[in-house]
């Protein structure tokens, strides 16, 4: 899954969580008796909802750590020993 992608799950999963929640806590119109988003299934949803979105953000979190340390290992590299740096990504370029 690429970043695009892990956003759009990620959004939509807390879109949709925070529109459980909100019904779970309404207090007018047809959940004035407070029985709204209190039975097992309601539960369940909610509590699963809220699982998938935080595994998705810590995916995403992941995602986006991993690719500006390695980003910055490189450049780090490059500082350190040019040549070397250049010599590795020329390798790479050429199978070697």
């Amino acid at each position: 899954m690429n970043i695009f992608t892990t956003v759009i799950f990620m959004s939509l999963f807390w879109i949709l969580f925070s529109q459980l929640n909100e019904l779970r806590s309404a207090n007018n119109g047809c959940c004035g008796n407070k029985s709204c988003g209190t039975s097992d299934w309601d539960k369940a949803i909610w509590g699963i909802n809220l699982t998938i979105a935080i595994l998705i953000t810590m995916f995403f979190l992941y995602k986006v750590m991993e690719y500006y340390e390695g980003s910055s290992l490189e450049a780090r590299d490059f500082k350190a020993n040019p040549m070397r740096s250049i010599g590795k990504q020329a390798g790479l370029l050429f199978g070697k």
